[in-house]
């Protein structure tokens, strides 16, 4: 699925003066409003922008951007970055930076900028980047950008952004004209900002304004850009690449991608033999999807290819057949007609990825997507298949694509549904360590850890590290105690997880030493990492974890001869409707194997703000328990 990036892509609109109408002329930083300064990095004076619809096909778009920057926070402004494609062709561009008191510093024209093709490890587009990296000549001090391009083939249309965190605004106007022949729809997000609407000789428009707005601070693990007052647009009709569309409706915009994944010629009948005699065994559809989907996972891999209609239209079967790779759309499109080859039914279903992307509005048909899954609707329920991956578990999506509304392409039309829902049964943590301490406080320690969902893709990619990375990603991740020898071993697989090993050593396997008491901490590793702190500003969105998690850990402590314990903390168990938490010392009668028991559920991935403050007391107190000590006395 074409991956949107977030352009700064600006039409010139015939009949307008070059870039936009306002003539802004006082530039030093010092009459600057101080309400507009307080806690910003930086200061839009000026944010005008202008759509013109044009056609189905056509808009243009003219940008005049006038931004102090207070601080060094605000220095990426200075490193402006415009895309550009085959549909999007920039027609003019003028960067200017000025001093402190206002005065020009240095002027860039589009000759000035530098040019590159647009590529990363996975994804090649016919994208192109212009940009241009500029030095700041102190602080403050205030960039002027001016951009202008046209687009001949579009789905989305660009949003506004009001206002930024930890940025302010001083005047910002988003105009958009409609052509008689067309129509948009909009929606307001966390703005109560109206536009003014008027008509004249036929051609529609639209205004928002605003004014004086000051800086807030972000809310991290929140929903990605949810929380920022904007305005979506979006044009009933679309055409890209010589392809009408219309998203007047979840329904309409479905029935556009549909005739993508249609292919008359998938499979040889050679392959069609080969396909059915995989499954030939198999008593029921879900065996047949499994090994379908193991086969998938073993012998196809992903690589994104993005070019023109390529970015929705996937390669064909045969040549994903052949080629032995694909990228999402593709992989997916060739595991339906796997399926298809053996008799069972599935749909390729659009969605938004990442675990905290806000989920498709199903009142508000748009294009939110960037990636391609595949729904089989079973008798009494649907199986979820992630194609991109080579080491899922079958019927597993995980945190990049649970929790969202996912556009279902049907012979019909397009159909919202809801994703599976994250469940922390899913997810575990398990591990039980021995821990062998010599007479100096060292120690030779041996844990087995298993894992499912989420944290099996962890360990998956985990395992692909050479050995210095495995460890670092133990310790800076996952929380672990340094150890002087580090060894990582897999184990076979049981039958709903992964299994692996680990061997180390430690010189110091306490923390401190007082006289002849040692202390210890309960357990090698941190059992929470959550970093949630009580704040005293209420929030105002959800906090959103990555994923709900069961987490245990058994860790045995054997003591060296004539060592002895002195007493243990007592019990610990917290709880609330969010997650548990219990934490137990126990010993054995000749008081020489200590056993701490602990296990952490978080129940519960999103936490309204009404709600904020409990979790975060919750998980504090866990974290004061986990640093809790337990002494052995050396005689």
């Amino acid at each position: 699925m074409k991956k949107y990036i977030s352009i700064l892509l600006i039409t010139f609109f015939p009949g307008l003066n070059l870039f936009c109408q306002t003539d802004f002329s006082n530039y030093a930083a010092s009459i600057l409003p101080e309400n507009l300064k307080k806690d910003a990095n930086a200061v839009y004076r000026l944010d005008e922008r202008t759509l013109d619809i044009q056609s189905s096909a056509k808009y243009t778009f003219t940008t005049h951007e006038v931004i102090t920057l207070l601080n060094k926070d605000a220095a990426y402004h200075l490193h402006q970055r415009l895309h550009y494609d085959k549909f999007n062709k920039i027609e003019n561009v003028v960067f200017k930076i000025y001093d402190a008191g206002g005065d020009l510093i240095k002027t860039y024209q589009k000759k000035d900028f530098n040019s590159k093709n647009y590529i990363d490890e996975s994804l090649y587009t016919d994208n192109k980047l212009l940009y241009v990296d500029a030095a700041s000549p102190g602080y403050p001090c205030t960039i002027e950008m001016m951009s202008e391009s046209k687009t001949t083939g579009y789905i989305k249309l660009p949003d506004w952004i009001i206002v930024r965190p930890n940025e302010s605004v001083e005047n910002s106007t988003f105009i958009i004209n409609v052509a008689p022949s067309l129509d948009i729809k909009y929606r307001a997000l966390n703005t109560d900002i109206k536009p003014l609407i008027e008509t004249a000789a036929g051609t529609k428009t639209y205004t928002w304004t605003a004014k004086n707005i000051s800086a807030s601070k972000p809310e991290h693990h929140s929903y990605s850009s949810y929380n920022l007052p904007k305005i979506e647009v979006v044009a009933d009709a679309f055409e890209y690449d010589g392809y009408k569309g219309e998203l007047k409706s979840w329904q309409s915009f479905g029935a556009w991608n549909y005739q993508f994944y249609e292919d008359n010629k998938p499979f040889t009948k050679e392959d069609i033999q080969k396909i059915q005699a995989l499954v030939v065994n198999c008593k029921t559809d879900r065996e047949k999807i499994k090994i379908l989907y193991n086969y998938l996972e073993q012998n196809m891999r992903y690589v994104s290819i993005q070019l023109g209609i390529g970015g929705f239209k996937p390669f064909p079967v045969k040549y994903v057949n052949d080629k032995r790779y694909g990228d999402c759309k593709a992989l997916t499109n060739y595991m339906r007609y796997l399926l298809k080859t053996v008799g069972i039914n599935s749909y390729p279903a659009l969605i938004n990825s990442d675990y905290n992307d806000v989920p498709a509005d199903i009142n508000f048909p748009s294009d939110p997507f960037d990636h391609v899954i595949l729904c089989v609707p079973l008798a009494n329920d649907s199986i979820w298949l992630e194609c991109t991956s080579n080491n899922k578990e079958y019927g597993f999506l995980g945190s990049f694509t649970e929790n969202k509304n996912a556009l279902l392409l049907t012979e019909k039309g397009g159909v919202l549904v809801a994703t599976p829902k994250s469940r922390y049964t899913n997810n575990i943590f398990s591990t039980k360590t021995i821990i062998t301490l010599n007479e100096d406080g060292g120690s030779k320690v041996i844990s087995d850890i298993y894992c499912t969902g989420d944290f099996w893709d962890l360990f998956y990619q985990i395992m692909k590290q050479d050995e210095k990375q495995k460890q670092n990603i133990f310790i800076n991740y996952l929380h672990y105690k340094i150890p002087e020898v580090f060894k990582i071993n897999t184990k076979p697989d049981s039958a709903n997880g992964k299994q692996f090993s680990l061997t180390l050593s430690y010189d110091q396997q306490y923390d401190f030493k007082t006289g002849n008491k040692l202390f210890f901490k309960p357990r090698i590793s941190m059992l929470s990492s959550e970093d949630i702190q009580p704040v005293i500003t209420p929030r105002r969105f959800d906090y959103i974890f990555d994923f709900p998690y069961n987490k245990i850990d058994t860790t045995v402590y054997i003591l060296t001869p004539g060592s002895a314990v002195e007493k243990l903390p007592v019990k610990k168990e917290l709880s609330n409707e969010y997650a548990s938490y219990s934490n137990e010392y126990f010993k054995n009668e000749r008081g020489d194997i200590i056993t701490v028991v602990a296990n952490l559920s978080l129940k519960k991935r999103l936490v309204p703000p009404t709600d904020y403050l409990k979790v975060a007391r919750f998980f504090q107190e866990v974290k004061r328990v986990e640093n809790e000590k337990f002494i052995v006395k050396k005689n």
